[in-house]
């Protein structure tokens, strides 16, 4: 079969959807609509316009565009930020072979427009979601989660062999715009280093009141910086009790294999849960204490390309704030004082690190679990 007998637009696109009666093929794909021949006709076709949105989407929606790319499902900002950190100096030629790198093996997880309006994500294989018509939702099987599928959508709606769903999507299907909102997702222009930056942000607190609520946990750890006799402990991020075993990767290589084809490996991801220092302590994320989630970096990830290519790579730990999306109201942790305080198999210590990472993730390990507490 042709690859052209594997596209099928539905007529209706011309006659229903906006793109389609009012703008046409040629306006965003190019080509000569001139001609029936079809090597005639597709000659100069743009086959994602959506690739560069201001040329294709910017006429009808500026503000959204001009937003959209400064943003990190545009420009993969997050993680091209953590590996240039790592880097150390950027003004060596070492720096060209990281960036060769990146843009073979990681930026592929760039989302335009059409990734998430028109087709599934490139990353997902792409194909339409709907025989060209335009989504105003993205899909969050066939868009959001065919990319934040082993992390976030497997823990979401319960994957993960002996894991509960998210009681947001048991209980009551949330989708992921109902906490995402649009702003986030589009964009406001502004840059971000990584995703825990982005505003507007979701936080439990918007819909959870927990300040007074008679709750005793919540007394004791909810409130960051919270000074007073009845305040007796660290304060923790909501995921600390309210979150259960998660999906954790390790040591990714990549390359280019005997047929030009670019490829990454990891080891066996591991189904876990730690707690750990923050990382990112600050007026956005003041608590002491947070879940740990281990990211795959290492410092041959681009050995491929060259040697020492991450002489830095002890700046970042490898251990990351992390807000699992597997939120329970009762977990295991948090069934007692003492389900947290002398457990130290749920806190992240020394003993967890590989060794070329132990350097990387001091300021976030811990000696062990805090002390039980008297009955």
């Amino acid at each position: 079969m042709e690859a052209f007998d594997k596209y099928f637009v539905d007529p209706t696109f011309i006659v229903d959807d906006f793109h389609g009666r009012s703008i046409g093929c040629i306006w965003c794909h190019g080509g000569d609509n001139s001609s029936m021949n079809r090597d005639v006709a597709h000659q100069g076709l743009i086959t994602d316009p959506s690739a560069a949105p201001s040329d294709s989407c910017t006429p009808c929606h500026q503000a959204t565009v001009e937003n959209h790319m400064a943003s990190l499902h545009y420009d993969t900002g997050g993680m091209f930020d953590a590996i240039t950190r790592r880097a150390g100096d950027v003004s060596n030629a070492k720096f060209a072979k990281i960036q060769t790198g990146f843009q073979n093996h990681c930026a592929t997880c760039h989302a335009s427009c059409g990734s998430c309006h028109v087709s599934r994500p490139s990353a997902a294989e792409g194909g339409f979601l709907e025989k060209h018509i335009f989504q105003k939702t993205p899909s969050i099987q066939y868009n959001c989660t065919a990319c934040h599928s082993s992390r976030i959508g497997d823990e979401y709606m319960g994957r993960n062999e002996g894991c509960l769903p998210d009681v947001h999507w048991l209980s009551e299907g949330m989708l992921c715009q109902q906490c995402h909102a649009v702003e986030q997702l589009h964009g406001t222009g502004q840059q971000y280093d990584n995703r825990y930056q982005t505003m507007p942000r979701p936080q439990c607190v918007d819909c959870h009141d927990v300040v007074d609520d008679g709750n005793a946990f919540h007394a004791h750890h909810a409130e960051p910086n919270r000074e007073g006799p009845d305040f007796v402990g660290a304060s923790l991020t909501c995921q600390v009790c309210h979150s259960g075993r998660y999906k954790n990767c390790f040591r990714c290589h990549t390359g280019i294999d005997d047929q030009g084809l670019t490829y990454f490996q990891t080891d066996s991801s591991v189904m876990n849960f730690k707690i750990g220092r923050n990382p990112i302590a600050s007026d956005l994320h003041p608590e002491d204490y947070t879940v740990l989630r281990h990211v795959p970096t290492t410092p041959d990830l681009f050995a491929f390309y060259g040697e020492n290519l991450l002489p830095d790579f002890d700046v970042l730990p490898t251990w990351k704030f992390a807000t699992p999306h597997n939120i329970t109201l009762s977990t295991s942790q948090a069934e007692s004082c003492n389900a947290c305080h002398g457990n130290d198999e749920i806190f992240l210590t020394a003993a967890d690190l590989e060794d070329d990472e132990v350097e990387a993730n001091q300021s976030v390990i811990v000696n062990g679990a805090p002390q039980p507490l008297s009955e």
